[in-house]
């Protein structure tokens, strides 16, 4: 007998205002905790969510409970160029990628969101 295929989420946060910051977040932390593989890919404004120095506290614990919660967090590598950010501007423990990253992950996905 089979064992099930371990559930998989994907997210793409597209915003980064304060009110489209925790859905993201809340999302990937309790699909983890069900044992789902979640990956989010930040695109556009929602790299705000993953730069330094931004949002309120519990933002941060936010983010600091997808990295321990082994939630792979993609930075859009050509939203990057487009702003001119520097990778140095973002928290450590994420990763950069295009599209095609994230929809080798989500084609794959049983949810698929877009935030």
């Amino acid at each position: 007998m089979e064992e099930p295929r371990q559930k998989k989420m994907a997210i793409i946060a597209s915003k980064g205002t304060l009110d489209m910051a925790y859905p993201p977040f809340i999302l990937a932390t309790t699909a983890a905790a069900l044992g789902w593989e979640v990956q989010i890919f930040f695109t556009f404004y929602g790299l705000q969510l993953l730069r330094k120095k931004h949002g309120v506290a519990s933002l941060e614990d936010l983010r600091t409970m997808c990295l321990e919660a082994d939630i792979k967090m993609i930075a859009c590598q050509m939203t990057i160029d487009l702003f001119e950010f520097k990778q140095s501007e973002f928290i450590d423990g994420i990763e950069l990628g295009g599209a095609a990253t994230f929809l080798e992950f989500a084609g794959e996905a049983d949810v698929t969101l877009f935030i």
